[in-house]
């Protein structure tokens, strides 16, 4: 039978008290007992200076035969038991031996007292003498007579009258002890029984509750933890009354997000029959909402709906498929089946309809940028397969037509690398899987770079390319390769269709203003944390209507003179990607017959937009 708890409380009381009694007791007994040894080592150690004083005074001419009566003489005025021993261990005197057993006495020679006395001029020990049968607490002094020799004068101390008094403290110790437990017990039971009341009254109120009368209150019970309890129930039953009244309107709420949902939404019961829909399934499939209590191949005549519901409910997992809801339209739906989790055990299954028609649509233009790399791709191979069809037949025998053609063949070749290239690296950088290593780059030293490489291009077609950027510009964090390729891209396409006169590529670098920000999407407050570079060129410019498109894929403003300086219409494109993995943007601007300027921002090498 277990104890109630007011027992309990008492018992710990008694428990406590008879813990703290006992540690207090023994303190107090260890602690008296040490200072009486304190004292009596203090006492005993004036008197064998005393006696060692008075022996070697007035018993210099009584060596050896009177010692033993000398003994006697000091342990009568001492008290004490005396002992005066030779150097060698042989005991001459002792004031409890009689006279006629001092030979009988053992010698003294192994006592630890004796030995420290003759090496440290001082020994001090506590044990039981083996000659008086009895605990004494010993001291010695090594006393030297000159002609007469070395000896030693021992004093020893009986502790029974100490043991005596620890036993007496000891006895008083347990009288107190044992009344402070009889009052604890009182004082404890008296105090778990005021306690258990007042718990009483609370497992009573608690009862009402878990039994749904959250009416009940329960008393005042003062400031203490157990009033602070009982506070916290009748707080804790206010608000659960209030979540029961707000339980209905949840529920509603719960419906209408449900049937404000865009996603349609199917709840499955464990026997995997419909047990609730949302109107949002109904507009999507455009067909009446499939009835409550049927099956999934009742309602939608789909073995892949019925059988992936199955799945989730019986394998607990998350299941996805793509289906067609509605066999005689065109729409497509992803479906998402999740179990519906209690104590780990699935009660049901949600099903989620995504219309993915959209996406699909999306593919297809997907499909339509195969079309275009292909139709790109088709322009040179058939270039190519037409001049090595004329080699191969032999028809030619003029070599310089032959040089022409294979210069044909490598030229176009040439220019399907490069398309080949430019389409990898464009792909690769949209799907984010070219690795970016941001370091601190000075923009003029690699501006020099791309300048070294597009210099003879230039020459040849009388362009100037100046680099503006201040060597004391502050340095950007961007990967080194890939600034390179923006570089490239920009002064290759500024050099192209700059034309054959005279022009001028200038490059410069700067703080954005607050309007490039804004037209970035980029706070003002973080103009110190990008740098603009702008590459302007005085060509002939690029249309109004075209300028906006520019940096799509395969868009050129001169189809044709494109194709003729070998552009793949992926450069621009590519800058944009390179530009926005680096957390800036690219834009540009630009008047027919007045050039272009193209400007893009990088985020300075220890901003916070580097610092992530």
């Amino acid at each position: 039978m277990s104890l109630k708890i007011r027992w309990k409380l008492a018992l710990s009381y008694i428990l406590l008290a008879s813990t703290v009694i006992a540690i207090v007791a023994l303190f107090l007994h260890n602690f008296l007992h040490s200072r009486l040894v304190q004292y009596a080592e203090e006492n005993l150690r004036k008197d064998i200076y005393s006696a060692r004083d008075y022996i070697s005074a007035e018993g210099a001419e009584k060596f050896p035969e009177e010692l033993d009566r000398l003994a006697d003489n000091l342990g009568e005025l001492f008290n004490l038991r005396v002992s005066i021993i030779r150097a060698d261990g042989v005991v001459f005197g002792d004031s409890m031996v009689p006279k006629e057993k001092i030979s009988e006495v053992a010698n003294h020679g192994d006592r630890p007292e004796f030995r420290q006395a003759l090496s440290a001029g001082f020994g001090q020990n506590i044990r039981r003498s083996a000659t008086v049968h009895s605990e004494l607490l010993y001291m010695a002094l090594p006393l030297d007579l000159k002609d007469k020799g070395l000896w030693v004068v021992r004093l020893a101390l009986p502790l029974a009258n100490i043991e005596n008094a620890s036993g007496e403290l000891r006895r008083s110790l347990l009288k107190a002890g044992l009344l402070g437990v009889f009052i604890s017990l009182v004082f404890g039971y008296a105090t778990s029984l005021v306690i258990t009341r007042r718990t009483l009254k609370i497992k009573e109120a608690a009862e009402a509750f878990a039994r749904g009368d959250l009416q009940t209150k329960l008393p005042c019970m003062g400031r203490d933890e157990l009033g602070d309890l009982s506070q916290s129930l009748n707080e804790m039953a206010r608000k659960l009354n209030g979540y029961m009244e707000k339980l209905d309107s949840e529920k509603a709420e719960v419906k209408a997000v449900l049937s404000s949902m865009a996603e349609g939404v199917l709840i499955l019961g464990q026997d995997l029959r419909i047990a609730s829909i949302n109107p949002a399934l109904s507009n999507m499939l455009k067909s009446p909402v499939p009835a409550e209590g049927l099956t999934l191949m009742e309602a939608f005549r789909n073995t892949l709906l019925s059988d992936s519901a199955e799945k989730s409910l019986h394998e607990l997992a998350n299941v996805a498929v793509e289906v067609k809801p509605v066999p005689h339209m065109d729409q497509v739906c992803m479906v998402h089946f999740s179990p519906i989790l209690f104590n780990n055990k699935a009660i049901g299954v949600v099903a989620v309809f995504n219309d993915i028609t959209e996406l699909r649509r999306l593919l297809s233009a997907r499909k339509e940028f195969v079309a275009n790399v292909s139709h790109e791709l088709k322009t040179p191979l058939t270039a190519i397969r037409g001049f090595a069809e004329t080699l191969a037949a032999g028809t030619l025998k003029d070599e310089q037509t032959r040089k022409k053609y294979i210069d044909g063949i490598c030229r176009n070749a040439e220019r399907l690398r490069v398309l080949i290239e430019d389409i990898l690296y464009l792909s690769r950088i949209e799907s984010k899987r070219v690795d970016i290593t941001q370091e601190s780059l000075d923009l003029h030293n690699e501006l020099n770079e791309a300048i070294s490489i597009v210099q003879e291009e230039a020459a040849k077609r009388n362009v100037v390319i100046l680099n503006q950027i201040d060597k004391d510009c502050a340095q950007v964090a961007a990967d080194r390769k890939q600034l390179g390729i923006v570089f490239l891209n920009l002064l290759d396409n500024a050099v192209k269709y700059i034309g054959n006169g005279k022009g001028t590529v200038k490059v410069a670098a700067g703080l954005p203003d607050t309007d490039e920000l804004e037209k970035a999407g980029i706070p003002s407050t973080r103009r110190e944390d990008f740098l603009r570079v702008a590459v302007e060129d005085n060509g002939s410019g690029i249309p109004e209507k075209d300028l906006p498109r520019i940096f799509e894929r395969f868009y050129r403003v001169d189809k044709g003179r494109s194709r003729e300086l070998g552009g793949t219409g992926l450069g621009l494109s590519i800058i944009k990607h390179i530009i926005e993995n680096h957390g800036g943007k690219v834009w540009a601007r630009s008047e027919s017959g007045k050039g272009s300027s193209f400007f893009f921002l990088l985020p300075i090498a220890g901003s916070k937009t580097n610092n992530g």
